[in-house]
């Protein structure tokens, strides 16, 4: 009897996970190269595949809206990063640096750049539009 109810509960955590994965949908590879700017849309969220550095333009933050009502990280340890304008409130970029396999979404559409300094592209995984 027990091993039948726990034959029954891996059974609905299989089938759940693999609803939400089937839900959630597979992303696109996303190869972004150093100083290429690219339009990050609105709901989109981008998930590292390695270590990369994505500036995106402190304007996306307006009227005093809050970072996480437009950033949305996909954990605590993310670091941002923001350069100040100088004389006038508000910030020139925010610096988004990305470990593998973070993600992040934007509530607000943006011109996005990718900032590392290396010579080569980097990989991200795209959902949404």
């Amino acid at each position: 009897m027990r091993a039948s109810i726990i034959t029954l509960c891996v059974i609905i955590v299989s089938c759940l996970i693999f609803i939400l994965v089937r839900h959630q949908g597979r992303g696109q590879i996303l190869v972004l190269s150093p100083g290429t700017i690219f339009t990050w849309q609105k709901g989109t969220r981008l998930t590292a595949m390695e270590a990369a550095t994505v500036i995106i333009p402190g304007a996306i933050l307006v009227d005093g809206t809050p970072i996480g009502d437009i950033i949305h990280a996909s954990d605590d340890k993310m670091e941002i990063g923001f350069t100040p304008k100088e004389g006038s409130p508000g910030f020139e970029t925010i610096i988004l640096k990305f470990q593998a396999g973070q993600s992040v979404t934007l509530n607000r559409g943006s011109d996005a750049m990718l900032g590392d300094k290396a010579d080569r592209s980097k990989k991200f995984l795209k959902y949404g539009r």
